[in-house]
């Protein structure tokens, strides 16, 4: 079973995660202006170092640990970061320069100027350190008035971002019209709600042990399919014990519905002993008094509307089945063997008739992923499975289908009619005509398994 866990990130909260920083960080570039008593060059220090850590948590969060290539996010948030470390150190260079960045960021260039002007000492050794620090005030304001632009637009752009993502968050959910009335109620009705009305509608009335038809001379046509898990061969005992599910699929005429009527809902699973269900047996049993519980009698059923008058059902009980083989060993270590596993309802054809799904051989899983071309377990090798079908008619067995005429007259109580599947596979090994008979009148009315080597 492999079970499939989609989600994602909520976009609220990453909006609120991201805006929140950079809300505190801008109010502490504009407190300044309404406290001239502050430090602004501090605040402004702080607010960058803020965005900073900001930016740098989310470069982390959202770097994964194994991915084709870098989000886009996380090359985002790089830039943005590139931008305001370039910001943090040209706001340290005015500090360190003496120089006031805010709130008139020309001023750098002003004072670079007045110190060539001003300047008390001539031209000489000292006028290239003063023509430096005048080009470095000036290249500093420069570079400080574009990188303050780019961390604005990069504020504004996280804004705009989180409200279109919290905007987006609170649309209408998909999947829920609206039925007029109070709207409270309207999406209170939930799945399982409509659901539970469902079963409500389908089972109150409801008799499982009616045949699921209105008419009573017409069968149930039940299709089976085995889907093989395990095989274990006991020479000693001469038996093979055979694991696995078998699916059962018949229509019921008494559990369709509208899918428009209960929100679209076409498919809906409840547990066997709510309906009417097929009673599979094995024939050949070598369990005794056990036989009786080879194939599970609790499984859960899947109910799939065709309309109103009649919907499909799918059953997938276990069935664990051992029966007596008779393995012949006389061309050891090259012997081949053919086994049969009978399965047959304990309803006559009249009630049910059974088939194979879509002639399809039985399927063989003795390993999962890697192993599920395996076919070797212990000392032998499974080279084929088939399916078939016998019928059974007081004693004797035969894979001709009965007449119109024959099921007519076992209906008037002259004779019975039974039926089953046939799982069966060919022996490589030759066989007489005797050996023939024999594993014929081992068919029976029912299903059988078989070839290994």
């Amino acid at each position: 079973l492999h079970t499939t866990v989609e989600f994602r990130r909520h976009s609220v909260m990453f909006g609120v995660c991201m805006l929140l920083p950079c809300l505190v960080a801008a109010a502490f570039n504009i407190l300044p202006f309404f406290l001239p008593s502050l430090n602004y060059s501090v605040y402004t220090l702080l607010s960058n170092v803020i965005i900073q850590a900001t930016f740098l948590q989310e470069i982390v969060n959202g770097m994964p640990l194994s991915a084709s290539q870098v989000p886009k996010s996380v090359l985002f948030y790089s830039v943005a970061m590139v931008c305001n470390m370039l910001t943090l150190v040209l706001h340290i260079l005015l500090v360190i320069n003496e120089q006031q960045a805010a709130p008139f960021l020309l001023r750098p260039v002003l004072n670079g100027l007045g110190s060539v002007i001003a300047a008390r000492m001539p031209f000489s050794l000292k006028s290239p350190i003063v023509a430096l620090r005048a080009a470095l005030g000036i290249a500093t304001s420069l570079l400080y008035i574009v990188s303050a632009y780019m961390k604005l637009i990069i504020l504004c752009f996280a804004c705009i971002c989180s409200v279109f993502m919290y905007v987006k968050a609170e649309e209408e959910p998909e999947g829920i019209d609206d039925q007029g009335g109070n709207p409270e109620e309207v999406y209170n009705k939930t799945y399982r709600e409509y659901h539970t009305y469902l079963e409500i509608a389908l089972f109150t009335e409801y008799k499982k042990s009616r045949r699921p038809v209105r008419t009573s001379s017409t069968s149930t046509n039940v299709t089976v399919h085995f889907d093989i898990h395990h095989v274990s061969i006991n020479q000693n005992e001469q038996t093979m014990t055979v694991h696995g599910t078998v699916l059962m699929k018949w229509l019921d005429e008494f559990l369709g519905w509208d899918p428009q009527d209960f929100k679209g809902i076409e498919f809906i699973s409840c547990p066997e002993w709510r309906v009417w269900r097929p009673k599979i047996r094995v024939a050949n049993s070598a369990s005794g008094v056990f036989s009786n519980y080879e194939v599970a009698s609790y499984a859960h059923v899947l109910v799939k509307t065709l309309g109103k008058e009649q919907a499909m059902l799918s059953m997938y009980p276990l069935f664990s089945a051992k029966v007596g083989c008779n393995l012949d060993f006389s061309t050891f270590p090259e012997d081949a063997h053919s086994c049969t596993v009978s399965f047959f309802t304990k309803q006559s054809m009249n009630e049910v008739r059974l088939a194979v799904l879509n002639d399809m051989a039985p399927t063989v899983n003795l390993g999962w992923d890697a192993q599920s071309n395996k076919r070797i377990i212990s000392d032998f090798e499974i080279l084929n499975v088939s399916s078939e079908l016998f019928y059974y008619r007081n004693g004797d067995i035969t894979a001709l289908e009965p007449s119109k005429n024959e099921l007519s007259s076992a209906c008037d109580g002259k004779d019975e009619y039974g039926e089953a599947a046939k799982i069966s596979g060919p022996n490589k090994a030759a066989q007489t005509e005797k050996d023939k008979d024999d594993d014929l009148y081992l068919q029976h009315p029912h299903a059988r398994i078989g070839s290994i080597r």
